[in-house]
């Protein structure tokens, strides 16, 4: 069973893979975004970084 969680304006803030529903359950993978909607952090990945204004891609 995949959990998805998001933020109050529908971003998604992260993810639980369990084989039950669980509210306790601990976070498999997390997101956090910016004000702007640009996602700056993945648990998997590490920070992301928006260096170019025209080319809204995340490096790290």
């Amino acid at each position: 069973m995949t959990e998805w969680r998001y933020d109050a304006l529908q971003r998604l803030t992260c993810a639980y893979f369990s084989d039950t529903e669980s509210a306790t359950a601990p976070r498999d993978l997390r997101y956090e975004g910016k004000p702007n909607g640009n996602l700056s952090f993945k648990s998997d990945v590490g920070a992301l970084s928006y260096d170019d204004p025209l080319r809204p891609r995340a490096g790290s």
